[in-house]
């Protein structure tokens, strides 16, 4: 009897191109963090205002700020300054509603809509949706859970009411609130010219819910803000290769012990 291995590298091919699939968050030294799907690169320090004010006020000790007239002045400054090596820092760029044609601000928590918990989650509306980049971060990449599960019920176990709440995972990053960052600085740029949307977004790491903030509230912002830049890009000298994780190697060598054996029996057979 003939083996036939075309099943077997079939089911390898697909593990291995699955497992590449996967999100993976990239250690460049230097404070740097690249995101392969993204294709962004994230500062390692989630808090960075806290140490680093770049000579801009309106920010608070543990790092939040004031106002977005703050967080303006604070990400230019941190451009001019070439902050490890690098002029194009933004904070996390919002495209596209995550039903990719029309914003919807209702409360969802199946991800259904940009105002949501569960944003990019398997078995959510829109699994494995880029939309919202800090959401992306804090699920899929993090392994982080919401406060709500699928079907709105408390997801007490995931996300235990403490200090924390769903933060339970932060990777290789330091410094990472559990508080609300904001995830589009569109609005905070207004104050140099750019006409202001009807609205500004923001990602409560607490909670794991994607919010929506009416720029027409005053205050705008809501209560002690965060913020984490990124650049679009890897690291510069870096190729990024992609990674196979544990899992998969011992499948392969479990594969190998298989086709090895086969062949060992049909050896002795003969």
């Amino acid at each position: 009897m003939r083996f036939n291995h075309l099943p077997t590298i079939g089911i390898f091919a697909a593990l291995l191109w699955g497992n590449l699939a996967q999100a993976a968050l990239h250690d460049r030294g230097n404070g740097l963090i690249y995101d392969d799907i993204l294709g962004v690169t994230w500062l390692q320090d989630a808090n960075l205002a806290a140490s680093e004010t770049f000579g801009v006020s309106g920010i608070r000790d543990d790092g939040s700020f004031e106002s977005c007239r703050d967080v303006g002045p604070w990400l230019h400054a941190m451009r001019n300054a070439h902050y490890k090596g690098y002029n194009d820092w933004r904070l996390p760029k919002n495209s596209f509603p995550v039903n990719g044609h029309t914003y919807q601000n209702d409360l969802s928590y199946d991800g259904s809509t940009d105002n949501a918990y569960n944003i990019g989650v398997p078995g959510s509306a829109y699994p494995d949706s880029k939309a919202y980049p800090l959401a992306h971060l804090f699920y899929r990449s993090l392994g982080n859970q919401g406060w709500y599960d699928l079907n709105g019920d408390r997801n007490v176990q995931g996300c235990p009411d403490d200090t924390n709440g769903c933060l339970r995972n932060t990777g290789p990053f330091i410094n990472m609130q559990p508080g609300i960052y904001i995830d589009s600085d569109e609005f905070c740029d207004a104050i140099i010219g750019v006409p202001p949307p009807l609205f500004m977004l923001t990602f409560d790491f607490r909670t794991g819910q994607q919010s929506f903030f009416s720029t027409a509230m005053v205050p705008p912002l809501p209560p002690k803000p965060f913020v984490l830049p990124y650049r679009f890009g890897d690291v510069k000298g870096f190729r990024h290769v992609p990674t196979l994780s544990p899992w998969l190697l011992g499948a392969m060598a479990g594969l190998l012990l298989v086709l090895g054996g086969y062949r060992l029996r049909r050896r002795s057979s003969r």
